[in-house]
């Protein structure tokens, strides 16, 4: 592979974690790095994944509260169009509830996740007003 050209900035931080002993060379920290970010965009992916499936699930189940004429056939995917116009009424449709007091509110990924999947968000907490 050809050398790579780093900034100062990086140059000094990999200096620091080399001389600290917590890595044996540049290459390691690289490496380090590398795997690293690799994690971070699977696991973005499949929580991408994931959502699109639970927006899909979503629909799907409240599809019978929209138009007749708007309604998603059963068992037929939507195309990258249909997916964004759903998205975008869905936002429309959230923002609403927001605006009435309605919606949870989380902590942390993790439990947005958990909602996600279907399960029971342990620190979610409802943000309607009284």
């Amino acid at each position: 592979m050809d050398n790579i050209e780093l900034t100062p900035h990086f140059q000094q931080f990999i200096t620091r974690l080399v001389e600290s002993g917590e890595y044996h060379d540049a290459n390691e920290v690289l490496e380090d790095g590398l795997r690293l970010l690799e994690e971070s965009r699977i696991d973005e992916a499949a929580y991408e994944a994931e959502a699109a499936d639970a927006l899909l699930r979503y629909v799907r189940e409240h599809n019978s509260r929209v138009d007749a004429s708007q309604r998603l056939p059963e068992g037929v995917p939507l195309s990258p169009e249909q997916h964004r116009l759903l998205f975008n009424s869905l936002v429309e449709e959230g923002i609403r509830s927001i605006e009435r007091g309605e919606g949870l509110e989380f902590s942390t990924r993790e439990e947005l996740r958990k909602l996600i999947r279907g399960e029971v968000p342990s620190h979610a907490t409802s943000s309607k007003k009284a």
